[in-house]
């Protein structure tokens, strides 16, 4: 439902303001924040080169997670805001933990049953421990 909310709240941003990049730069803000509260909340991973070839890599015991978060925004029509993000870990919890530490406090944060291939996570250069908004 909430995904229905986002994409009628981007609708109508689109027919009344008629500015597409409006849209995608306020999803690309909270995406922004997020992803430094959780670099900075996981100081162990401050240090590696999201750059390098292992940086992606992933261990037969992990699995690439994708996890939902709905967080409250008064600049959305619905006042919420839904994001993705994929966390690389070896369960479902420890993503879910991972994603609940780099977003605000008020958001909420649930799995989607939903996992990334190898090569995918090796696309998007996803790092173990840490979550990336999709």
């Amino acid at each position: 439902m909430a995904g229905l909310d986002a994409a009628a709240e981007a609708l109508t941003t689109l027919i009344f303001d008629g500015v597409p990049l409006a849209v995608i730069a306020h999803y690309r803000e909270h995406v922004a924040a997020n992803t430094e509260r959780l670099r900075l909340q996981n100081p162990v991973m401050t240090n590696i080169d999201a750059h390098s070839p292992d940086a992606a890599l992933i261990m037969p015991n992990q699995t690439a997670f994708i996890l939902k978060v709905t967080q409250p925004d008064d600049a959305e029509l619905s006042g919420q805001l839904v994001l993705f993000y994929a966390a690389i870990n070896t369960s479902e919890d420890e993503a879910l933990a991972i994603v609940r530490r780099a977003v605000k406090a008020d958001a909420a944060v649930e799995p989607t049953g939903g996992r990334l291939s190898q090569q995918t996570a090796s696309a998007l250069v996803l790092e173990a421990g840490l979550a990336r908004a999709l």
